[in-house]
Order: C-alpha cells, then structure tokens, then sequence
C-alpha cells in the first residue's frame, strides 16, 4: 500500500509553474505592444524552449505513473498468488492430520481385534480339559445344588393380603339396626312424612345419650346436620329443642359438593374430635350436579365412603322416592346412590292405623334394601305437635311398639317442659294374628305370583301380622326370596315349586 501511494504522489508532483508564468508574460507584452507586433527573436526562444521543457516533464510524469502503475499490477499478482500457496499449505495439514486420526482408530481397533482373540485362545486353552485328566462325573439324579456363592432367589410377595392376618371385627352401630359407623344409611319416602324427623331425632338421641326405641343406650358424641329444604332457624332448631337435643354437640352445615370438599368434613371432625353422625338432606345435592351414570355417581361418591371407613362416622341421608305419592321403591337419582348406600329404609303410613287424618296416622319405617343387619326391621312412630316454652309451635317423632313382646323405651325425659306431661310408656298389646293364619294369609298372597317383600310387609301390617311373625310364616312355608343378583334392590317373594 506504501508503494501505490509513492506512485501516485510522483505522477502529479511535475511542477508546471514555470511555462505558466511565461505564457502570463508572454500575453502580457502582447497586450501591451498590441496587436502585429513581433517579439524579439530571445524572447521567442525561451517561450519555444519553455514549451518543449513543459511537454519533456510531461512525458516523464506519464512514463512514471505507467511504470508505477505496471509495477502495482505485478505487487497485486504476488500478493493472490502467495494466499493461493498458503491456501494449499493450510488445506495439506488438515488433510495430513485426518488422515493420522484415521490411522489411529484403525491401529486402535486391530489392537482390540488383536487382544480379544489372544484372550479367547488363552480362555479356551485354559479351560480345556487335559486329556489325562478324569472326566467330570454329573451329580446323581435329583440331587442339584445351586453354587455357593449363588444367593437363593427371594420368594414372590402377593399385593394382597391372606384372609388369615385379617381379624374379624363386630359391627359397631349408632342406631343399633338401624345405622352403623362408617356405613351410609338412606331415609326415603315421600314428602311430608317424617324423614328429617327421624334424622333429627338420630341427632338428639346421640347427642345427650338417650335410649333408642328398643332400649338401648346411645354412646354421646356430636351430630352434623347439613339441611337444604328445611329452614334451620324456623323448623330445625325447633324440633331439635323438642327433641330436647344437647345443642353444644351439634352444628350445622350449609352446601357442599363433597365429590371435591371432603375435606371440610375432616376439619370439623378434627375440630369437635367425638362427630359420629353426620345428616345430609337431601343426600343427592351433596355431590355436585345431577347425573344418571353409575360410574361417574360411584366416582362422586368414593371421598365419602372412604372417609367414612376411616373416621368411623355413620352419614345418614335423607331423600325421596320416585312415583306418584311416593308409592314406588326407587329413591331419587341415579340407583347407584342407593347401591352404595349399606342400608336404605322406606317411610310408609301404616294401612292398619284406624286414625283418618293423615297427618296424626302412624308412619312404618321399613328396610327396602338392608345389607348390614336383618331386613326384616320394623319402627313405627307418629308425628305430633309441641310448643315450647318460647311459644314456637313445632313437631317432633314419637315411637311405638310394632310387635307384641317389644319393648319401648320412654324417649323423652319427664318433665322436660312445664305443664306437659311426660310421654307414656306403651302399653304391650297382644298378637293379632297366630303363625297359622300368617302362613295361610302369605299363601294366599304368593299363590297369585311372586311380590316384593316391600309390599307383603306393608300388606301384611295392614292385615295385623307383624314383620316378625311374617317372617316366620315365610320360613315355615319355604318361600324363596332373591333379589335378581342385585343384593341392593328389593327382594321378591315367591312360593316354592312343590307348594
């Protein structure tokens, strides 16, 4: 680049100075002497000789600048040509150094070609029997061993576990035959007949330790009441009071979809610590939105069971039945509700009671799908009126004998309200109908085809033969009782086929 730069600088530093100042001159004295004047003859020269001085250093100049000129184009040429040759140097060592690596890896794998087969000459030379040596006996027949230093293989484990380390365990109960911890019992029927009643009194019962209709006594504990047809302030409260229910041990409880919220249950019962009942009414609205499909019912349904297992807390569900008036066996919603459910128990009016007011008639709590205890249970019990003592009129279950012989305890404290008196103890009444007549009435029936169990119990109070006797008719008479393969659903009656 310093070459091309002095090449440059010399082609314009010809110096023209000179034959300007002469032609400046020269016009000058020919504008002074003006115009035909001719110069002397030395003047003429030295204008002739500036002349061919100016064009001589011209010529030089352009000579120059072509010879620099030629001179760069050759310094260009070797420049290309010397990065062509370092280009070549540069590619050949690559080239050198792959081809050494390749040489490497193909001398490294014949070395390892190499030594696997002088390592299997040496194995197979080593283990080669010697021809004098004596040959290998096998061991005698049904006699192998594994190796010494072999660990003998550890025996498979089952993921199940042996019937043999399971303990048996009785069946605890809140309400003796009625409702069992950890178990899910239905209350069904149709409106206005008591189901939440029945609930309600559950909750009192168990909640100041009261005897049970039968005579058993209630272990104290608390009671969750979770109602959303009934007003709480207006119609719970009330019939709790008149129920004469401890209310320090129990709440309340507003919506839940407990398919997602189980665990508000669990902080209530960690936060009461003895919750051994909990009411959910009605029991369908308690699982998010209304479904039909069994499997998505059982899925909605599986945090309650469970929780129910492990807590040792009965649930108790109140709901109603399909049918006009209620007469039908089917409970509201999907029937997986019910398959779920350990016991389900249908609320009737007793066809026997002589009382022509419905509202004072006798109710009949009957088993319609009973998995946990006898189905043959039967309550009886009537709704009757209270005031309290702050004047608010309210209701409250009231329980009778439904069998002769059984006994019924007095439910109600004396005394509980001023002025009142206490209720009276049933008086025991004689059967109606002998087993004779029992067994001829349930021949009659069956003789016209198979029934449900549900409707010879309702049909059988209403002729005056107790649930106990009729039973016992049934056996005396061989009758076949199944449920279709359906252990849940209601049983149908039939005679036997040599009758």
């Amino acid at each position: 680049m310093s070459a091309l730069a002095l090449a440059a600088g010399a082609v314009w530093a010809v110096d023209l100075t000179p034959l300007a100042d002469l032609e400046t001159r020269h016009a000058s004295l020919l504008a002074q002497l003006g115009g035909g004047v001719s110069l002397p003859r030395e003047i003429e020269a030295a204008i002739a000789r500036a002349q061919r001085a100016c064009s001589a250093g011209i010529d030089a100049a352009c000579a120059e600048r072509e010879r620099l000129s030629d001179e760069l184009a050759a310094t260009r040429e070797a420049l290309r040509l010397e990065y062509r040759i370092e280009k070549q140097k540069r590619f050949k060592r690559s080239q050198s150094a792959d081809d050494g690596a390749g040489l490497l890896l193909l001398a490294l794998i014949a070395g390892t070609g190499a030594a696997v087969f002088c390592g299997g000459l040496v194995w197979r030379r080593a283990v080669r029997p010697s021809p004098h040596a004596a040959p290998i006996q096998p061991p005698p027949r049904g006699h192998y061993q594994l190796a010494p230093s072999v660990p003998p293989m550890a025996p498979p484990v089952s993921p199940f576990v042996a019937a043999a380390s399971v303990r048996a365990e009785a069946r605890e109960w809140v309400w003796p035959g009625i409702v069992a911890r950890g178990d899910v019992t239905l209350l069904g029927g149709a409106p206005k007949m008591g189901k939440s009643q029945i609930a309600l009194f559950a909750a009192a019962t168990l909640s100041r330790g009261d005897a049970w209709p039968g005579g058993e006594r209630a272990r104290r504990g608390s009671a969750l009441i979770c109602e959303l047809e009934d007003d709480v302030a207006q119609d719970v409260q009330p019939r709790l009071e008149a129920l004469g229910a401890d209310m320090s041990r129990i709440a309340f409880g507003g919506p839940l979809d407990l398919s997602r919220e189980i665990g508000k249950l669990e902080a209530h019962a960690r936060a009461v610590g003895d919750l051994r009942l909990v009411v959910l009414s009605p029991f369908i609205s308690f699982f998010g939105p209304s479904s039909t499909d069994e499997v998505t019912v059982r899925a909605r349904l599986a945090p309650l069971l469970e929780w129910g297992r492990e807590r040792r807390v009965a649930v108790v569900g109140v709901t109603h039945v399909t049918g006009k008036s209620g007469a039908g066996d089917a409970f509201s919603g999907s029937e997986a509700y019910r398959r779920a459910a350990r016991a389900a128990w249908k609320v009737v009016l007793d066809p026997a009671d002589p009382e022509p007011n419905p509202k004072r008639k006798r109710r009949l709590l009957i088993a319609v799908g009973v998995n946990n205890a006898a189905d043959d249970a039967q309550l009886a019990y009537r709704i009757e009126g209270v005031t309290l003592p702050s004047g608010i009129e309210t209701s409250r279950v009231r329980f009778e004998p439904v069998d002769a012989g059984e006994p019924v305890a007095d439910y109600f404290p004396r005394g509980m309200y001023e002025g009142q008196p206490p209720t009276p103890r049933p008086v025991r009444r004689a059967a109606s109908e002998t087993l004779t007549s029992a067994a001829d009435w349930l021949r009659g029936m069956l003789a016209e085809g198979p029934k449900l169990a549900t409707d010879l119990k309702v049909a059988a109070a209403a002729a005056g033969i107790s649930v106990g006797t009729l039973y016992t008719a049934a056996r005396q008479l061989g009758v076949q009782m199944d449920s279709d393969g359906d252990v849940t659903a209601p049983k149908t009656w039939r005679l036997p086929a040599s009758a």
